[in-house]
């Protein structure tokens, strides 16, 4: 579970493919701050597992259905990419509750400026359409915005 507060952005190294594994490395630093093998880290909002970790990385292993629902296997090196620490029992809730199971990838249409926010204009595909409603919360690569409105005619 997140709050969809991006706590750093990180940087993408390198992918590790082999006949039965997908890794990506991603270098870090604050989400690095007490970790141990097994915890959680969002990666773009996506809940991946940290497998492995040094002083300024940690490689998490990416399931073929995590690639087929968003864009982590784009990555390019040097990508950057927003990072958040899964929630423990007594952190802050300063944000939503974010799962980091992703249901689909949005098209961003427009970023405009108004007044002290951003408004982001995105297309989902129909199937993810039907459970977007006006003030409901989405993840957006892991932040967490509101729904201000919807517009079915893209």
């Amino acid at each position: 579970m997140f709050t969809g507060i991006i706590q750093e952005k990180g940087k993408f190294k390198r992918r590790f493919k082999g006949s039965s594994k997908y890794q990506l490395e991603i270098e870090a630093e604050k989400v690095l701050e007490n970790i141990k093998k097994g915890d959680s880290i969002a990666v773009n909002g996506v809940c991946l597992t940290a497998v492995d970790f040094g002083s300024d990385y940690f490689r998490a292993d990416v399931m073929p259905e995590t690639l087929k629902a968003t864009n982590l296997g784009d990555l390019e090196r040097g990508s950057v990419v927003n990072l958040e620490q899964s929630l423990r029992p007594d952190d802050f809730i300063g944000g939503h509750f974010v799962t980091g199971h992703v249901d689909s990838v949005a098209v961003v249409q427009s970023i405009r400026s108004e007044a002290n926010a951003k408004i982001i204009e995105m297309e989902v595909d129909s199937e993810t359409e039907k459970f977007i409603v006006h003030k409901v919360s989405v993840a957006l690569n892991g932040v967490s915005l509101t729904v201000m409105g919807i517009n079915n005619e893209f």
